[in-house]
């Protein structure tokens, strides 16, 4: 192996970075780069030297350094290998490898020139067609400057492999951006297939990039060789037009310039420029890893990508330079480290943009986002892809042409709406439910919120076509929480529900299909959901009233009342804490001879009592033994327009009645007759109350079981029996007068006729003294006994009397007030018994 000394720079050392010297030398000792040991030695020998460039030299400007070889006529001349001093004044890894790159290949036109002197006699003295021989010369020219390239490559692979090389960054750079080098390892692959080896393998590369290495500084080889061509094989200026086009046919391929730039950082830039005006760039770190490739067109249009240190592609980018496209100006896709798509932006011309964000690693529960931007840059709308198929369109208003911010619109995965989300400008919210599956009872829910979150309506379309409309007074301004309403299918209002602030509600209920007999109910009720009142408006055109006592603070729990059409109170029912109801029925329209009547059913809906006001002022009183306690049934009785009791019948329960006759206004000598029937109807006795003190007593045979129909007896104020009249059945007539004295009685008979037949005088008898002497037989026997007992108990028959008939109640209709103005105004005339045992 061969080793140089830093002497071979030693003409160009006072012009070069003393550093970039020693680094090439170090490099280029280097025994494991054996493709650099022909340099080595040719340098080692002498047969090449290194020197700057002289203006005799006419270095093409695309050149970075040229062999010039020794003037033929002094072959013992060495060649030089030709630098530019402006490539040698930085110590950079680039630099340095560029210059070892720059000496070794033109040191490979020192060692090829003999070969090239072969093609130039065999183009300047051969038999065949000048043309023939240009293709010859020219595919000969194009293999050797395509050798030496793939020795620099080879020379890039031995340093690439160089353990720990402080050159691996900007040598990777380079091998992956030169499009020859490039070429060169997609054939050597493919020779590596083949199994070629050695100079098999290189032979197979050359042949392969031959039409590489025409295109390569812009068909720079090429149209030399064409040019060298042509002048020595002296061709006219047609058959040199004729080759040129063959030539340029033949190595069609567009052509490329290859510029770079390092940065101080390490970093590099090249670009590789395309004659049809095409760029491909390439940016490498300092690692030489790949950061970015983008191709240009010559329209403008652009595709790239940026690259992750582990060579996956971290982003991919289109530019419509030329403008010809309407669907974007850039689109930018970017992706994970597995490889997967994690944002594609597309900008547009008008300025707008769309975005895609996907979840590619499934943390998010959506799978992607599509987004919009205006020209402002402001979001327009976005598409939200939920993982179970459905999505979320977000839409702003960033123009401030509507009313909300932004509205929120839900799909689900069989792409029916499912719900809307309005942010308005004021801070309120819109929401709108769909029932997409028809799981609920209706087709639409919406409801607005204001900026302080207070729910301010809300509006049902139900499956039946109908609505439902609800009304928040969430800002305190009116007397009501909320108004709920319901309308049918043809717009009628069904119902409406007011909640006022203090917690009652008021709710109204309409007959909108006319199938009720009501047109419409009002009801409120309190606070704690108790009912208080109701009105119930019938078709026509009267009404039902009812109230109620929701917190117990009076004696009853419920009134009803019914009012006819012109507003006038009908009937009414109050029901009673203990279970009983008073009853009040009007006679509104004054078609009957009393004006109300007020009835008392107990606990078990049996009538306790009533009363009738007639028209003249007067009333009846009915009160009925509906528990079976007392020995009547029911009591009827009679007040006049003063309130005086009339009259009165007791109706006992064996059938019989009392009867009670009062001379309320003081127009008789008496003031009240009391009389008894039996069950038959027939009467039984009376007595007749007289105003100086004194009774009359009456007492009937009516089933004709005595002697006597009737008997009649005087009392005197201090209640002695004064008289007593026997009228018989024959015609006859006793007449017993106890007035003379206490305990004297004269006895005076009369016949049919009337004639006194019979007169007696009777001594005194006390109680526990003989009886007194019985009358002559004539007369017949008088009982011994009193002729009336006390009253007896009465049956348990309760009764209503059919001349005051009470009308049967609605099952809905509740209890009214007692409203007796007279109450137990029977106990005025005293007690209905006799004064005295008879």
């Amino acid at each position: 192996m061969t080793t140089i000394n830093s002497s071979v720079f030693d003409d160009i050392r006072l012009h070069a970075n003393t550093a970039l010297l020693d680094r090439a030398l170090i490099l280029i000792n280097n025994q494991s780069l054996t493709t650099l040991e022909d340099l080595r030695v040719d340098l080692a020998a002498g047969n090449v030297k290194i020197r700057l460039m002289q203006p005799s030299d006419n270095m093409p400007p695309q050149a970075s350094a040229i062999y010039v070889r020794p003037d033929p006529q002094r072959p013992e001349q060495p060649g030089y290998l030709v630098l530019r001093p402006e490539n040698l004044a930085r110590a950079t890894d680039a630099n340095v490898l560029s210059l070892v790159d720059d000496l070794n290949h033109e040191g490979r036109h020192h060692t090829n020139l003999e070969v090239r002197v072969r093609l130039q006699e065999s183009l300047e003295f051969g038999s065949a067609p000048a043309n023939e021989r240009g293709d010859i010369y020219m595919q000969g020219w194009l293999d050797d400057e395509t050798a030496s390239r793939l020795d620099s490559y080879e020379l890039r692979l031995q340093i690439n492999a160089l353990p720990g090389s402080e050159y691996k960054g900007s040598n990777l750079a380079v091998l992956a951006s030169n499009p020859l080098y490039q070429r060169f390892a997609e054939v050597a692959q493919q020779a590596e297939a083949l199994g070629l080896t050695g100079s098999a393998r290189n032979e197979y590369i050359v042949e392969n990039s031959r039409a590489d290495m025409g295109r390569d500084s812009n068909h720079f080889y090429r149209d030399n060789a064409t040019a060298h061509i042509v002048g020595t094989t002296q061709m006219s200026a047609a058959e040199a037009a004729a080759y040129r086009e063959h030539v340029a046919n033949t190595f069609h391929s567009p052509g490329y310039t290859v510029e770079s730039q390092t940065y101080d950082d390490g970093s590099s830039h090249v670009w590789v420029r395309h004659e049809d005006g095409s760029v491909i760039e390439f940016t490498h770190d300092l690692d030489g890893h790949r950061h970015s490739q983008n191709e240009i067109q010559a329209d403008g249009d652009q595709t790239g990508a940026f690259y992750a240190v582990d060579g996956r592609i971290i982003s991919l980018f289109e530019t419509d330079g030329a403008g010809d496209n309407a669907d974007y100006n850039t689109r930018t896709a970017t992706y994970d480290a597995q490889g997967r798509t994690d944002w594609i932006d597309v900008r547009r011309d008008d300025g707008t943009r769309d975005t895609t964000d996907y979840d590619q690693d499934s943390t998010q529960a959506w799978s992607r986002v599509e987004s919009r931007f205006d020209a402002q840059g402001r979001e327009d709308y976005a598409n939200v892809f939920i993982d179970d198929g459905s999505r979320t369109v977000h839409d702003y208003d960033q123009t401030n042409a509507r009313g909300d911010r932004v509205s929120q619109t839900h799909i689900d995965p069989q792409g029916r709406t499912d719900w809307t989300y309005a942010t308005l400008d004021d801070g309120g919210h819109d929401w709108i439910d769909h029932d997409q599956t028809g799981a609920r009872g209706d087709s639409i829910w919406q409801n607005r919120t204001d900026a302080q979150g207070r729910e301010d309506w809300r509006y049902v379309t139900l499956d039946d076509g109908g609505h439902e409309w609800t009304d928040f007074d969430q800002a305190g301004a009116r007397g009501d929480s909320s108004v709920q309403s319901r309308t049918d299918a043809w717009g009628r209002q069904d119902w409406v529900n007011i909640v006022q602030d203090d917690g009652s509600r008021d709710w109204t209920d309409h007959d909108q299909d006319g199938s009720q007999g009501w047109s419409v109910v009002t009801s409120r009720f309190d606070a704690w959901g108790r009912q208080d009142y109701a009105n119930v408006y019938a078709d026509d055109g009267s009404r039902d009233q009812h109230d109620y006592d929701q917190d117990g603070s009076k004696g009853w729990n419920a009134v009803v009342s019914h009012f006819d059409a012109w507003g006038r109170e009908a009937h009414a029912s109050m029901y009673q804490d203990d279970g009983s109801r008073d009853w009040v029925d009007h006679d509104q329209d004054g078609s009957q001879g009393w004006s109300r009547v007020e009835s008392h059913f107990d606990a078990w809906g049996r009538e306790a009592h009533a009363t009738m006001y007639q028209d003249d002022g007067s009333r009846d009183w009915h009160d009925y033994d509906q528990d079976g306690s007392q020995g009547w049934s029911a009591l009827v009785s009679h007040f006049d327009a003063s309130g005086r009791e009339a009259h009165a019948n007791l109706y006992m329960d064996d059938g019989s009645r009392n009867w009670y006759d009062y001379d309320e206004t003081g127009s008789q000598a008496w003031s009240r007759v009391e009389s008894r029937f039996d069950t038959s109807g027939r009467e039984d006795e009376a007595s007749m109350f007289f105003d100086d003190g004194r009774r009359r007593r009456y007492d009937y045979d009516q089933d004709g079981s005595q002697y006597w129909s009737r008997v009649e007896q005087d009392f005197d104020a201090f209640g002695r029996e004064t008289t007593a009249n026997i009228f018989h059945d024959d015609g006859a007539r006793t007449l017993v007068d106890y007035s003379s004295a206490p305990g004297y009685r004269l006895v005076s008979r009369y016949n049919a006729q009337g004639y006194l037949i019979l007169k007696e005088e009777a001594t005194a008898w006390l109680p526990g003294g003989p009886l007194p002497a019985p009358l002559p037989p004539a007369v017949g026997p008088l009982p011994a006994m009193p002729f009336y007992a006390p009253p007896s108990a009465a049956p348990h028959n309760p009764f209503i009397s059919p001349a005051f008939p009470f009308p049967s109640q609605p099952s809905w209709s509740l209890p009214v007030v007692d409203d007796d103005p007279y109450p137990d105004a029977y106990v005025e005339v005293g007690p209905l018994t006799p004064s005295e045992p008879w």
